[in-house]
């Protein structure tokens, strides 16, 4: 009898344990979510603006320059150069094109459009 008692206390400990989990997980996977959507980061080296650190807090609405510090610091700078922002989201279009489509053809005006979008100059030999 006792041991049936335990036994039941044991399962509605468990089954109780077991629903916060799941509940934890959920708000976790909602709050990563909203991170991911809103909290945009892009890095790297562009042979025309030199290294940049880019940081979006709307979702890429509106892009700002960013500088880490030591100590786990970022100082905002002040908004992206624009010129900068058009070759990336260039460059992001060339790439998903290529992914989806395969290699560029030069012949192609939209395709070459790609490229030049990107920050690629075109240059043609005469025969």
């Amino acid at each position: 009898m006792i041991l049936g008692v335990i036994a039941t206390l044991v399962v509605l400990g468990l089954g109780l344990t077991c629903h916060r989990l799941r509940q934890s997980n959920q708000k976790l996977s909602r709050t990563v979510g909203w991170y991911k959507k809103y909290y945009l980061n892009k890095q790297g080296s562009h042979l025309g603006f030199g290294s940049y650190h880019l940081m979006s807090f709307d979702g890429g609405k509106n892009w700002y320059q960013a500088d880490g510090h030591a100590h786990d610091e970022v100082h905002i700078l002040g908004p992206v150069d624009p010129a900068l922002l058009l070759e990336l989201q260039g460059m992001e279009a060339l790439m998903d094109h290529v992914i989806s489509s395969g290699p560029i053809h030069l012949d192609d005006p939209v395709q070459a459009e790609l490229l030049t979008n990107a920050g690629f100059t075109i240059v043609r030999e005469q025969a």
